[in-house]
C-alpha cells in the first residue's frame, strides 16, 4: 500500500472518529445549543476559583494537515547561508552559531525587531519568511530553561491564518544576559497538504470548558494564555499528520505550571 493510500486510510478513520465525537456532543453536551449549560459551566468554574481573561468565542476554520520532517532540506540548504555561521544536524534539527558575536539590542523588543529583519535574509535563516515571532512560547521556554539564557520561539506557518505548536516547525533563538545571539535551532515541515474538508473549530471558551469537563483544571488555577495551532498526531512513514489544538498554559495554586491541549476539531483530550 503506497504512502497516499495509507494517509487516506487515516483520514478515512479519523473522519469517523469525527462522527462519534459529533453525535456525543449534540446528544449530550451541546454547548452551543445550549446557552444555560454554557453559562452553568462558566459559573461553575469561576466558584472553583479558576482564573481567565475574555475567552474568545470565536470559530475558526481549520482541518487535518499532513506533512514530513524537512531535516534533509535543512541540510542541504545550510550551504546558502553565508560564512558566518557554523552549522551541524542533530537529527532533523539544524543548529547554527556565529563564528562572530551577534549583538541584538539592547531590549527583548529590540530583539525580536532584529531578528524579524533577519529572518527575511535567506542567507541568515533557511526559509525565514514562513516564520513568525510567538511571545507566549518565547516566554514559556525562557522560564523552563536554565535561567541564565532567554529564548526567542519563531513559529512556522501553516497559511496565512495558522501556525504549528509542535517543535518540529520552529526556530528557538539562543541569547544571554546581553542580548547577544549565542545559537538558533530550526525545525521545518515540507510537503504540507491538507487532508480533508474544512470545518469550524472549536472556539477558545468551548475548548477550555472542555479541559474543565475532563477534570484537567484544578481548583484555583489561573489561566496564562490559549493559543490555537497545529500539532502532531501521527506518523505515517516519514510524513505526520498534524491537526489544530487548543494549547492552554495553566499556573496551579502551588505555582506549578502545566500545559493543556485539546482536539479543536471533535473536543478530545490530547496527551504530549
Amino acid at each position: 500500500m503506497d504512502l497516499r493510500k495509507i494517509m487516506w486510510v487515516f483520514f478515512i478513520l479519523f473522519f469517523g472518529l469525527d462522527l462519534v465525537f459529533a453525535y456525543y456532543l449534540v446528544a449530550n453536551v451541546n454547548l452551543q445549543r445550549t446557552p444555560t449549560d454554557r453559562a452553568g459551566i462558566l459559573q461553575e468554574m469561576k466558584r472553583d476559583g479558576i482564573r481567565f481573561q475574555q475567552l474568545s468565542t470565536d470559530q475558526e476554520p481549520g482541518s487535518y494537515v499532513s506533512g514530513a520532517d524537512g531535516g534533509t532540506y535543512l541540510n542541504v540548504s545550510s550551504q546558502q547561508l553565508n560564512a558566518h555561521w557554523r552549522t551541524h544536524m542533530e537529527d532533523q534539527v539544524l543548529v547554527a552559531t556565529p563564528k562572530q558575536k551577534i549583538n541584538l539590542g539592547s531590549s527583548d523588543k529590540a530583539a525580536v525587531q532584529r531578528l524579524q529583519e533577519l529572518s527575511q535574509n535567506e542567507s541568515q535563516i533557511i526559509q525565514g519568511r514562513q516564520y513568525v515571532y510567538d511571545a507566549e512560547y518565547s516566554q514559556y521556554e525562557t522560564e523552563q530553561g536554565d535561567q541564565k539564557n532567554r529564548c526567542i520561539v519563531f513559529v512556522q506557518k501553516v497559511n496565512d491564518q495558522n501556525v504549528f505548536s509542535s517543535k518540529r516547525g520552529q526556530i528557538q533563538f539562543i541569547l544571554d544576559a546581553e542580548f547577544n545571539l549565542l545559537s538558533y535551532t530550526q525545525t521545518y515541515i515540507i510537503n504540507m497538504t491538507f487532508l480533508r474538508y474544512t470545518s469550524n473549530l472549536l472556539s477558545e471558551e468551548q475548548a477550555l470548558m472542555k479541559a474543565y469537563q475532563y477534570n484537567e483544571l484544578r481548583r484555583n488555577a489561573k489561566i496564562n494564555w490559549g493559543k490555537l495551532g497545529y500539532s502532531s498526531l501521527i506518523d505515517a512513514r516519514g510524513e505526520r499528520i498534524y491537526i489544530p489544538v487548543w494549547d492552554f498554559s495553566i499556573t496551579n495554586s502551588d505555582g506549578e505550571i502545566d500545559r493543556i491541549y485539546v482536539n479543536a476539531i471533535n473536543g478530545a483530550l490530547m496527551r504530549k
